[in-house]
């Protein structure tokens, strides 16, 4: 049967977000967002600038991200089926923020690489299990659809986090830049304990 598809966005976004806590957990994900894609676009550049770390290795740190995020996304999951799913979004938010900052005031190359895995295991332990949360809160019939949307506005919100960074590099500096990001992680972790501490 060939038919037409009416595409609602204004009222699936009015749906999805009529719910307090979908629109709590949202703003969380696209404070946490704009801090990954602001972080994870310049994290070689910020290491060879601001920390002195050579090419190589800055693009060793950058691949480290992800090498982590391998074992981190799938360990959020077991996790969050343990012990919930807000909770796990507050432990890995901790992580990846004290990480952030971690990396800021880390110098030596062990520490860096340190900080890096702490970081990344936070961002990608955070979106998986919070994204897990956002379906369980939205309806069995338009689940799909709900998440698109929701993920499309957030996927637009997240990507000026580049531009973020960039912006405040040429007029201060990267670090400025990456403790910016940090607010945004801490704003975003208040966020998800205040919907914990509602649901609790």
């Amino acid at each position: 049967v060939v038919e037409r598809v009416e595409l609602d966005l204004v009222g699936t976004l009015r749906r999805v977000f009529h719910a307090p806590r979908v629109r709590t957990a949202v703003a969380a994900y696209i404070l946490g967002i704009f801090a990954w894609m602001g972080m994870i676009n310049f994290l070689p550049t910020y290491l060879q600038l601001e920390k002195d770390v050579p090419i190589t290795l800055a693009s060793g740190g950058f691949g480290l991200v992800f090498l982590v995020g391998a074992g981190a996304g799938p360990m959020a999951g077991v996790l969050g089926d343990r012990f919930g799913k807000l909770p796990t979004a507050v432990a890995s938010l901790i992580v990846g923020t004290a990480g952030l900052f971690a990396l800021v005031a880390g110098a030596s190359l062990p520490v860096l690489a340190v900080t890096i895995v702490a970081m990344a295991g936070g961002f990608w332990a955070f979106f998986p299990i919070t994204q897990a949360y956002l379906m369980d809160s939205f309806a069995d019939g338009s689940m799909g659809g709900d998440l698109g949307a929701v993920k499309g506005f957030w996927g637009l919100v997240g990507s000026l986090g580049p531009s973020y960074v960039g912006f405040i590099a040429d007029v201060r500096s990267y670090t400025l830049a990456y403790v910016g990001l940090g607010v945004c992680l801490l704003a975003s972790l208040l966020l998800i304990v205040q919907l914990w501490r509602t649901e609790s």
